[in-house]
């Protein structure tokens, strides 16, 4: 019987290390290039919050954020990365976006290791290439948006989780799932599929719930400010979900058919999309793939109920 071709076999680490890292290294090109565009301008009001109250903290001398809409997390790595780099004026700007386009860069690392590892050499660059190359995803890593540093983490704790070789490891999985829940709130949308991995490998009850609070202080470590911020927190958060929800009933049909029929093929385009399908053939039959389909399901119909 003839053997396969090696593009089609599961590589060792080392392959599946290199060929994610080439992938990684294209993504950046596309993710830093032009990475100072508008910064001679006034900067959009979604990047000026993160950028000023990091340059607030230092002048206070203090790690207490003071902006409650999203979780410190991100203002800390921002207030780090400032106190290291000392920018001025547009360049502060710059280092910030550096941050987000490496954490978006390391998304294609992620997804490249996975699909080498799991599947084959081709599966990998395939799934790399599309992250790479998604429009989306490139114009994000553009700017200071922390959905762009979500990426690997929510693909890591899925992995961790929900591995489709080898045996999971929960406690990493909520771990990271905190970690990306510490840099922007609606990260917690990983936790369902992580809780429904966690009932299919029969984890019991009780080991659930120590997860649940090994999630909880990670979060509350990585964000304190959360939690004492009290009313300023609730406030924070309250002013996050009505950009998205204006209190009106509506029917969420036209947002849902936005997102599959605009924004999924902006982002991948249509042979991306179908390429994504035949992708996912395979974790029908698998539990664990049906935790990944769930996330996607919850992702995008959460999302599609909002203005």
């Amino acid at each position: 019987m003839a053997s396969l071709h090696p593009a089609f076999e599961r590589p060792s680490w080392a392959v599946s290390a290199l060929v994610a890292l080439v992938l990684t290294i294209f993504a950046a090109s596309l993710r830093f290039s032009s990475l100072d565009a508008g910064l001679r301008h006034d900067p959009h009001s979604d990047e000026r919050v993160f950028v000023e109250e990091a340059q607030a903290m230092i002048v206070r001398g203090d790690w207490s954020p003071r902006y409650f809409e999203y979780p410190g997390l991100l203002l800390w790595i921002f207030k780090a990365l400032f106190m290291l780099t000392d920018p001025t004026g547009a360049d502060a700007y710059l280092v910030a976006r550096s941050f987000v386009a490496l954490s978006s860069s390391a998304a294609v690392f992620v997804v490249a290791l996975l699909g080498c590892r799991w599947f084959s050499v081709l599966s990998g660059l395939l799934a790399g290439l599309l992250l790479a190359l998604s429009p989306i995803c490139v114009h994000t890593a553009h700017t200071i948006r922390p959905d762009a540093v979500i990426h690997g983490l929510i693909l890591a704790a899925l992995a961790a989780g929900a591995p489709l070789k080898g045996d999971p490891r929960p406690a990493l999985a909520w771990v990271l799932g905190a970690v990306a829940v510490a840099v922007k709130f609606s990260a917690a949308l990983v936790f369902p599929a992580l809780l429904l991995a966690a009932i299919f490998d029969r984890l019991g009850p009780l080991r659930i719930l120590r997860l649940c609070f090994l999630a909880l202080g990670t979060f509350f470590v990585l964000s304190p400010g959360t939690f004492m911020g009290r009313e300023q927190s609730v406030i924070g958060l309250a002013a996050q979900l009505g950009y998205h929800y204006s209190g009106e009933v509506h029917s969420s049909l036209p947002s849902l058919q936005q997102h599959l029929t605009h924004t999924l093929p902006l982002a991948l385009s249509w042979p991306g999309i179908g390429l994504v399908i035949v992708g996912l053939l395979p974790f029908v039959r698998n539990r664990r793939g049906l935790v990944w389909i769930a996330f996607i399901c919850v992702w995008v119909l959460v999302f599609s109920s909002t203005d």
